[in-house]
């Protein structure tokens, strides 16, 4: 993984979003890795191991820098009035990090970007680690104007009562949680 970040074996692929009028409204940055023996490799094989050792701050820094730059690319050649921001996931160790919002602010100056256009996915579970410390995190990134949404929320130990503390503009629920709801019985109130 050390060479695949030195030889820019690691791209970005955007997942769009779309409102309910099927407008563009922002993209989600997924990490890729082309490895150049054994192809497309899988995030599910690289991260966990990247998160056990300190290279998940090498590419999630790598991730923070190539999505400022195309930010810049996309605000020079026009967005639509419906697109809100491009987002990128943090891992638990860049949230640990004590330079981590100097990071992200320092990106967002150095490329020249609107900071309402950068936005950042926190897991449940990274709240639930250090819940104060991302509460003050999360509300000095907005104050530079820069968003964040929590991410995978149904997943952990959390409770609907944290939500009301936590600043982030976005609740993305984890698809487990939802899906086959309108199949499942245990769920259903009965009327």
């Amino acid at each position: 993984m050390k060479q695949a970040i030195q030889n820019n074996e690691f791209c970005l692929y955007y997942q769009p979003q779309y409102n309910h009028k099927k407008e563009i409204i922002g993209a989600e940055a997924l990490l890729r890795w082309h490895h150049p023996t054994r192809e497309m490799v899988s995030p599910e094989v690289y991260i966990p191991i990247a998160e056990e050792s300190s290279l998940i701050l090498d590419i999630g820094l790598w991730v923070l820098e190539q999505a400022c730059r195309d930010i810049k690319i996309l605000e020079q050649r026009g967005l639509p009035s419906t697109f809100k921001k491009l987002s990128i996931n943090v891992s638990p160790k860049q949230l640990q990090q004590a330079n981590f919002k100097d990071l992200v602010i320092s990106n967002v100056e150095k490329n020249n970007i609107q900071p309402k256009h950068l936005g950042l996915e926190l897991t449940e579970n990274l709240l639930v680690e250090s819940f104060e410390h991302s509460i003050v995190l999360i509300e000095d990134l907005k104050q530079h104007g820069i968003d964040c949404s929590i991410d995978d929320f149904g997943t952990g130990y959390s409770s609907l009562s944290y939500l009301r503390r936590i600043p982030a503009s976005l609740l993305k629920i984890d698809r487990s949680f939802v899906i086959d709801i309108d199949q499942q019985t245990e769920g259903a109130s009965n009327c």
